[in-house]
């Protein structure tokens, strides 16, 4: 489990902080950012997607999804 000092929530991690996957069972994984679930290589692939549209602001990597774009809009402005 993360350390609150480098999780503010789950999508805005720390500068210098990962991303985790969420381990469901024991070949199954949920990204940390969206619901999209499978096994670890594809997930690892699939969080690069998550990474390209990170946004860096004021010490903290937010990092952009369908579900939370207005709220990262919001959040910049």
């Amino acid at each position: 489990m993360k350390d609150d000092s480098e999780k503010t929530n789950n999508t805005t991690l720390r500068d210098g902080a990962r991303p985790e996957l969420n381990k469901l069972d024991s070949d199954t994984f949920q990204c940390p950012f969206c619901e999209r679930t499978g096994s670890y290589p594809g997930l690892m692939a699939h969080l690069q997607s998550h990474q390209r549209s990170l946004v860096k602001y004021g010490g903290k990597n937010i990092y952009c999804s369908r579900t939370n774009t207005l709220f990262q809009i919001a959040y910049l402005q």
